[in-house]
């Protein structure tokens, strides 16, 4: 606490050292990586028991040194 004293202290910014002690400080990124962890649990679960969706977005390959890009028919039909 020592420490987040003195930064506080040095940056301006006020703070009770009772907020610290009884959890009134809370860093963001912990919070932060569980929402997106959430999410992505979320999203992968949906795709694998077919409820969610997911966007897809197919593109040729246009690098020079590759070519032109070959046509291709599409063979897929999406359900209804």
């Amino acid at each position: 606490m020592n420490l987040l004293e003195a930064m506080a202290k040095r940056v301006g910014f006020a703070f009770d050292r009772e907020d610290l002690k009884t959890g009134g400080y809370t860093p963001m990124g912990p919070s932060i990586a569980e929402d997106e962890q959430a999410k992505l649990r979320k999203l992968l679960l949906g795709a694998l028991d077919g409820s969610g969706t997911a966007a897809l977005n197919v593109s040729a390959n246009t690098h020079p040194s590759m070519g032109a890009a070959p046509e291709i028919e599409p063979t897929y039909t999406p359900r209804r």
